[in-house]
């Protein structure tokens, strides 16, 4: 009776004996690598083979508002009922509903990507927050110059 409960135990010591010195070797050689083991590292995608879609477009759009906002870029997800292939620009248009700002207080934006699907590059970017005012702009806006125009004359 005794030899029946002996061997589920021993057969899983030796698999347990097996699985995680092998797991722990294998930790070991990618912290040594310094690589992250879920990053891609194959070979370059063949477009001729694979097209670039409007998820690639998404993708790309993406990574633009992440190097655009910095660490106030906390989320996005795109909006798929507005991306899209315009044929008249020949243009992915991409747009994404993303969360800017620290995650104890955050605004809502509308980002509107137009990706060249030949080049994959971002050939116009453009954020807006909740109440549809440009984020990310360096300029004065015209109404803000009319207004201090108006108020110099009083």
């Amino acid at each position: 009776m005794q030899s029946r409960l002996k061997k589920p135990f021993i057969i899983a010591g030796a698999i347990l004996g097996v699985v995680i010195p092998s797991c722990l070797i294998t930790l070991h050689y990618v912290k040594a690598s310094g690589k992250n083991p879920l990053e891609f590292e194959g070979h370059k995608r063949n477009f001729q083979e694979i097209p670039f879609d409007s998820l690639d477009a998404s993708r790309e759009c993406e990574k633009e508002a992440r190097d655009k906002f910095g660490e106030e870029y906390l989320r996005s997800t795109v909006d798929w009922h507005s991306t899209r292939f315009q044929e008249t620009r020949n243009m992915y248009i991409v747009v994404l509903e993303a969360d800017i700002g620290i995650r104890e207080s955050f605004e809502q934006a509308k980002v509107y990507c137009y990706i060249n699907p030949k080049s994959y590059v971002v050939s116009y970017f453009k954020a807006y927050d909740s109440e549809d005012k440009p984020m990310l702009s360096s300029g004065v806006s015209f109404e803000e110059m009319m207004d201090s125009f108006q108020q110099s004359q009083n």
